[in-house]
C-alpha cells in the first residue's frame, strides 16, 4: 500500500502548534482543494467524525482512529461509501508532532490504496506523489499562517521525505 510522508518544521512549541492540527474548518477555509469542513460529532478523540467538501461541491465523511492529545492525529476517509469523490478504496491521513530544536516538526503521512487494479496503480504512479505533496504543501503553509497570527511564529525549516 502505497504512503507519503511530508515534514515541515515550524518555530512553535507542540501546545500551539496541536490546536491548529485540529482545527479542520479553519483548515478547509484557507486550502484551494476544499470549500469546507464541519466537525459532525465528537469535538476531539477516536471517534470524531468530520464531514470535508471540496471544490465541486462533493462530500465524504472521515473518522479519527488516533488521537494523542498534543502529539498525534489520525483521520480515516469512509471510502467505502458510493458518493466518494476519489478513486481510493482506502484513505488515511496522519499527523504526528514532536518537539524539536525549540518548535515542532509535524510529519503528515498519506496511507491508500487506488481502486481500479492496474488502472490504479497506472494512475497512482502518474499523480499520486505529485497530488499529496500539493495537498502537504498548502497545509503546511496553512498552518504556518495560523500559526503566525496567533502566536507570531513562522516556519524556519521545511524538509519533504518520501
Amino acid at each position: 500500500m502505497p504512503r507519503h510522508d511530508f515534514e515541515h518544521h515550524f518555530a512553535a512549541l507542540p501546545e500551539d502548534v496541536w490546536p491548529v492540527v485540529i482545527d479542520i474548518a479553519a483548515a478547509a477555509e484557507a486550502l484551494p482543494h476544499l470549500s469546507g469542513a464541519e466537525i459532525l460529532s465528537g469535538e476531539g478523540g477516536v471517534g470524531r467524525v468530520s464531514r470535508c467538501t471540496n471544490l465541486k461541491g462533493q462530500s465524504w465523511t472521515e473518522t479519527c482512529f488516533l488521537w494523542e492529545e498534543g502529539r498525534a492525529l489520525g483521520t480515516r476517509a469512509d471510502a467505502d461509501a458510493a458518493d466518494y469523490p476519489y478513486p481510493l478504496e482506502k484513505m488515511e491521513l496522519t499527523y504526528h508532532l514532536t518537539p524539536r530544536d525549540g518548535g515542532t516538526t509535524v510529519r503528515m503521512s498519506f496511507d491508500y490504496r487506488m481502486k481500479y487494479g492496474l488502472f490504479g496503480r497506472l494512475l497512482e504512479l502518474v499523480i499520486g506523489k505529485r497530488s499529496f505533496r500539493k495537498i502537504s504543501t498548502d497545509s503546511f503553509q496553512d498552518m504556518r499562517s495560523r500559526l503566525a497570527k496567533t502566536s507570531g511564529s513562522a516556519a524556519i525549516k521545511h524538509r519533504q521525505t518520501a
